[in-house]
């Protein structure tokens, strides 16, 4: 997508950390504070909300390494984009059009390869702009879901092994034989009232 001069320069200027012209004070306001957004291997499948503005620059700063071309736009025609992978930065600039009328995605993938590996945000069309959106990753790695994995099959396995134990392994007694090993019957006694308490653990807790 063709970029004009001016929006080009100010991507350029965002990713390499030169401060950009001052806005007017009424332009200011028009923009949201900083924001702080967490990523963890249990929330990979969520879809974070980025608010963004026409003509106004929003900047996502990760703590983690991006993946050479990794990042990707629904439509840059829409929001024109630019990555510092150095610097694990994104900017993004949405157009002076009028916004599109349903929330666009922003693919991010990460380069190292641990959980999770990719984020997708959702662009929702917003007066108030987010100047700049911090992304703190918890990385999980995928060794770490193989070992948690493998105890579960193992616990598993035991459950079931325990669960199919045949009823004859289980020493009992029938009859008037059960009876006498209970108390409850005895030599010219008669049968005996006795309350009993039986148990039974359960292998899989």
């Amino acid at each position: 997508m063709s970029i004009s001069p001016p929006r080009r320069a100010l991507l350029l200027a965002l990713l390499a950390g030169v401060p950009a012209t001052a806005q007017p004070a009424s332009e200011q306001r028009g923009t949201a504070s900083e924001r702080h957004l967490e990523l963890t291997a249990d929330s990979a499948g969520q879809q974070p909300e980025v608010r963004i503005t026409p003509g106004r620059a929003t900047t996502l700063v990760f703590n983690a390494p991006l993946l050479p071309n990794g990042v990707l736009v629904e439509d840059e025609r829409l929001v024109a984009l630019a990555v510092n992978e150095v610097r694990s930065l994104v900017t993004l600039l949405p157009s002076d059009s009028p916004p599109p009328d349903k929330p666009l995605s922003l693919t991010v993938r990460f380069a190292d390869g641990a959980v999770p590996e990719r984020v997708t945000f959702r662009l929702v069309p917003h007066p108030r702009a987010e100047r700049q959106v911090r992304v703190y990753r918890q990385p999980r790695s995928v060794d770490s879901y193989k070992q948690e994995a493998e105890q579960e099959r193992e616990r598993a396995e035991r459950c079931e092994a325990e669960l199919a134990r045949p009823q004859a392994e289980q020493p009992h007694s029938e009859g008037l034989v059960s009876l006498f090993a209970a108390e409850l019957a005895g030599q010219g006694q008669g049968l005996q009232e006795k309350t009993l308490t039986i148990t039974q653990e359960n292998p899989c807790e």
